[in-house]
């Protein structure tokens, strides 16, 4: 339920592109939600501060994730276990 959480505000001072994601680069002045412009998809992984953290699906096409004062970086990245990978695991 969305009302359960606060906006967090601070700012985002830098975006880059990694493999299979984004990092971040953030300073948190008040805890809470930060929405993220992503489509929601159950294969993104959260990390922030190098810790997995829980995917919000905000409405399929946002996702969200709680962050503390203390959040410094947050790594968005893609997850999924191709065909190749099942296949191998199958076989062995």
């Amino acid at each position: 339920n969305l009302t359960d959480y606060k906006s967090a505000s601070g700012t985002i001072s830098k975006i880059k592109k990694i493999k299979n994601g984004y990092e971040y680069e953030i300073s948190v002045n008040q805890e809470g939600l930060l929405v993220i412009n992503n489509f929601y998809n159950p294969f993104w992984k959260l990390e922030v501060n190098g810790m997995i953290s829980n995917v919000i699906n905000l409405n399929d096409y946002q996702i969200g994730v709680i962050v503390n004062k203390n959040d410094t970086k947050i790594k968005l990245l893609y997850s999924r276990e191709t065909i190749m990978k099942k296949i191998k695991k199958f076989i062995n």
